[in-house]
């Protein structure tokens, strides 16, 4: 028997619940690290660069 199934055997159902809806709530929380990582740049330009943002017609309208 393979070591993941043992580890489910020893939890109740109430538990894999939760292990299934933390493991969900870890992929959700990443997503948003990531999108998050991502704004960065962005900003930093639209702060050191006004000019750059005053040129995109789509970053015009978000400032």
């Amino acid at each position: 028997m393979s070591l993941f199934k043992r580890v489910l055997n020893i939890l109740t159902k109430r538990q894999r619940h939760l292990m299934v809806v933390l493991f969900a709530m870890m992929v959700v929380g990443a997503v948003l690290e990531t999108i998050g990582t991502g704004l960065i740049l962005p900003l930093v330009t639209a702060a050191t660069s006004p000019d750059a943002v005053m040129g995109n017609r789509y970053m015009r309208a978000v400032f």
